[in-house]
């Protein structure tokens, strides 16, 4: 027991003076609240954009939650509900709650959208805590799938991102598998999607990304190389911290670096996204000075950062539809220099699609 404590008093020493150098150096960036339209006096966090960064998924406790009138937990505070909303005009609009039956009178929770908006992962306590897909159809949402056997377990999984072309799923799971070596309490896995549609047996993704901490919140960029997520572990200020790993040619992963100050901070950081571009992530903090409520919605402008090299292609397919039934549409593309060929389906009501 003695033994135990010398170890944790010294990480927070460890952590008090990496927070002071933090401080010290904070990298240039602009953070904006986005504001009294979009944030309450209630927790609002977990945004997801899509890669034109028109449209925005978060999850509040505001009051008006899906359910009874006085749907309050045994806390006192509302249930998580989904919200939408869409940049009109170089505006959000007000948030409204998300279509499609997926807000219930449980706990109802975004985790991440596709980069083309199509695919929106959601997270439910049912079975522990699961990781569920929901895709758009036209405005509205289908009900919410639960994911496979080899990505939900009987343990909690509790976050997801996913590839531009969908072939690859990273996920946080506590997971205890006789098959995989497990490095802490939350740990980050991948798996890959099979011929047959579904997925492949999950991977814990190493030591190198995951540590004796939790390990929570990847988030895929849209260049399918670099991996964000939030640790416990690595050099940390205190709390969570946001981390980045880039994926070498060889499928190892580089050594996280932490985003820095201020976008971490003493407290817990995580759930952050960024745009295509890498000049704009989106977050949510817990930031008492400027902040509406329990934790807020923020913007942060990447100032010195050099923009990520893609080719963003959007436009909208129309297809002949016959006897009233849109046909099963795809676009392939494929790539030159690898003749890989990846199949990207528009939103089957309104034929739109974004490719990366």
């Amino acid at each position: 027991k003695k033994h135990y404590m010398q170890e944790e008093v010294a990480r927070q020493l460890e952590m008090c003076s990496y927070a002071k150098e933090q401080m010290a150096n904070p990298i240039n960036v602009k953070i904006t609240n986005l504001g009294e339209n979009i944030n309450t006096e209630y927790g609002d966090y977990t945004p997801v954009v899509t890669a034109k960064e028109s449209m925005m998924i978060f999850t509040s406790r505001r009051k008006g939650s899906t359910g009874p009138e006085n749907n309050l937990e045994f806390d006192n505070r509302y249930f998580e509900d989904i919200y939408i909303t869409f940049m009109q005009g170089g505006e959000w609009t007000a948030p409204e709650q998300i279509g499609g039956g997926i807000n219930t009178p449980d706990h109802d929770a975004v985790i991440s959208l596709s980069a083309d908006g199509q695919k929106l992962f959601t997270y439910n306590t049912e079975g522990g805590g699961d990781i569920y897909l929901s895709y758009r159809m036209g405005d509205d949402w289908t009900l919410p799938d639960r994911l496979g056997p080899t990505i939900n377990t009987s343990a909690r999984e509790t976050h997801a991102s996913i590839t531009p072309n969908g072939k690859t799923i990273y996920f946080s799971s506590n997971r205890s598998d006789k098959n995989t070596t497990q490095y802490g309490e939350l740990d980050l896995y991948m798996a890959t999607k099979l011929p047959t549609g579904g997925w492949s047996e999950a991977t814990n993704l190493g030591d190198v990304i995951n540590t004796a901490g939790d390990d929570d919140a990847p988030f895929i960029h849209p260049n399918g190389k670099r991996l964000y997520f939030s640790s416990k572990g690595h050099q940390s200020m205190g709390g969570y911290d946001i981390f980045y790993s880039d994926l070498n040619d060889d499928g190892t992963w580089t050594t996280p670096s932490n985003i820095g100050y201020p976008i971490n901070t003493t407290k817990d950081d995580i759930y952050y996204v960024e745009s295509p571009d890498g000049k704009r992530g989106y977050y949510s903090s817990i930031n008492a000075d400027v902040g509406y409520g329990r934790s807020d919605l923020y913007l942060v402008d990447l100032l010195s950062r050099p923009t990520v090299p893609l080719t963003l292609l959007t436009g909208i397919m129309e297809v002949q539809i016959e006897d009233g039934i849109a046909l099963e549409a795809q676009i392939a593309v494929k790539d030159t220099a690898t003749q890989e060929v990846t199949e990207y389906t528009p939103n089957a009501a309104t034929g739109e699609y974004t490719i990366i």
